[in-house]
Parts: structure tokens; C-alpha cells; sequence
């Protein structure tokens, strides 16, 4: 009757009501599974751009060494030239002046045997 309809009511109450926090568990595990392997996902990403960008950066550092130690291979180069072009000059320049000086010589040597 009334109390046995009350029962039943409150009987399925309970049923439903423990239904509900059986479900939000369910539902509450799989958003945590959900947002944990979003986040997983993200760190694993995070990680490999972390990893390209190092890469990157040895590849930087790798070219740049190699950019320096060619231009100072020119440099090098250029003063090896520099110095040698100044050493021929330097001997030419003395050759000339010994001529122009014996020639000189040779003219006063004459001049003052006449």
C-alpha cells in the first residue's frame, strides 16, 4: 500500500542515486584518462620540438664555426700574400737602388778619374 509504495520508491531512489555516482565515476575516470593523454600528448610534442630545436642550434653553432674558421683561412691567406707581395717589392726596390746608387757611383768614378 502507501508504505509498501513508499519503499519501493525509496528502494529506487537509492538504485538510481548510486546509477548516478556509478556514472559520474565513469564519466569522471574517462575526462581524467582523456585530459591525461591530451597532456602526455603535449609533453611527448614539447619534447621533440625541444629536441629539433637543440639539433637546430648545433647545426648553428656547426655552420657558424665553419663560416669563421673559412674567413680567417682567407684572412690568413690574404696576409701570407700581403707578405710576400711586400718581400718581392722590398727586393725590387733594394735592386733598384743598389743600380741607381753604382750608376751614380760609377759616374762620379769616372768624373773624377777624367
Amino acid at each position: 500500500t502507501i508504505s509498501h509504495a513508499f519503499q519501493s520508491w525509496v528502494s529506487s531512489f537509492h538504485a538510481a542515486l548510486h546509477a548516478r555516482e556509478v556514472t559520474e565515476r565513469i564519466i569522471n575516470r574517462w575526462l581524467n584518462q582523456t585530459i591525461s593523454h591530451a597532456f602526455q600528448s603535449w609533453v611527448s610534442s614539447f619534447h621533440a620540438a625541444l629536441h629539433a630545436k637543440q639539433v637546430t642550434q648545433r647545426i648553428i653553432k656547426t655552420w657558424l664555426n665553419q663560416t669563421i674558421a673559412h674567413a680567417f683561412q682567407g684572412w690568413a691567406s690574404f696576409v701570407t700574400q700581403q707578405q710576400h707581395a711586400t718581400k718581392v717589392a722590398q727586393g725590387v726596390l733594394t735592386k733598384w737602388l743598389n743600380q741607381t746608387i753604382s750608376h751614380a757611383f760609377q759616374g762620379w768614378a769616372s768624373f773624377v778619374t777624367q
